[in-house]
């Protein structure tokens, strides 16, 4: 083959190939554009919860919060105008919830992940009402959306997270403590109803079985609650479960009990 006819067969490859590439971006970028003008196919919403509580925050609440920012029904949006990055940080905003994650998928889905935060007492006080998590944060507490765990009533101070992160002792940051271990400890979970709170720090909790209610201070708690759970599945049973007004906890060394007058 000549000099020549080499030139003119490159030259025809190198043409080839670019009209070749050339198609493939024009034919790229109307498939971008046909995706971008897609309406979203479904809305898939999964929310994880701790030990498989109730849900504080629900799919129909996700939906309204998206709603409320686009200014239409999201099922209705296109892939183009759904701004991800936002979406996430307005589930991120929500006091509820501890992770989350939007996403859309190739078959046009919009897939919406939430982690809601681990609760572990709600303080009830007059008209506040809010929820504490494992982390010290306040949740507030929404009508129809309600997670059991125990009641906390009492001579309280305002919600403060300083006052849960300080290294000194408040009633809040007692409370909170006690909370902790209570969450995580099956026994005490299913024993304990209610912590009242006196303004010297006294802390009364209320059993959800039998009549002894279970006075103590934020001290030594670890301590305290292995006393308390020995004596309930072994002194208590023994003795009876309904001849205790109180059981003391004032110290780590022994449980210390209170009779019924009438007994």
């Amino acid at each position: 083959m000549s000099r020549r006819s080499r030139h003119i067969s490159k030259t025809q490859s190198t043409l080839a190939w670019t009209i070749s590439l050339l198609l493939l971006l024009i034919l790229t970028y109307f498939s971008v554009v046909r995706k971008g003008n897609a309406e979203l196919n479904e809305v898939k919403i999964a929310i994880s919860t701790p030990q498989g509580e109730r849900k504080l925050i629900t799919s129909q609440d996700i939906v309204a919060l998206f709603n409320n920012h686009l200014g239409y029904d999201i099922r209705m949006a296109t892939i183009e105008s759904v701004d991800i990055i936002n979406l996430e940080k307005l589930l991120d905003e929500d006091d509820r919830v501890k992770e989350a994650e939007v996403y859309v998928d190739s078959n046009d889905d919009i897939h919406i992940h939430v982690k809601q935060k681990n609760v572990i007492g709600r303080v009830m006080q007059g008209d506040v009402s809010y929820y504490l998590d494992d982390e010290g944060n306040k949740i507030h507490s929404r009508l129809n959306h309600t997670v059991r765990v125990p009641v906390v009533t009492g001579d309280l101070e305002s919600y403060s997270k300083d006052l849960i992160n300080q290294k000194k002792r408040s009633r809040l940051k007692d409370v909170y403590t006690v909370l902790k271990e209570i969450k995580g400890d099956k026994f005490l979970r299913s024993l304990i109803e209610q912590i009242d709170v006196e303004s010297s720090g006294k802390l009364t909790l209320v059993p959800k079985a039998g009549r002894a209610k279970i006075t103590m201070n934020a001290e030594d708690i670890e301590e305290k609650f292995i006393k308390l759970k020995y004596f309930y599945k072994d002194g208590l049973p023994k003795a009876g479960w309904s001849k205790y007004a109180t059981l003391k906890l004032d110290t780590k060394e022994q449980v210390v009990v209170e009779k019924l007058k009438d007994d």
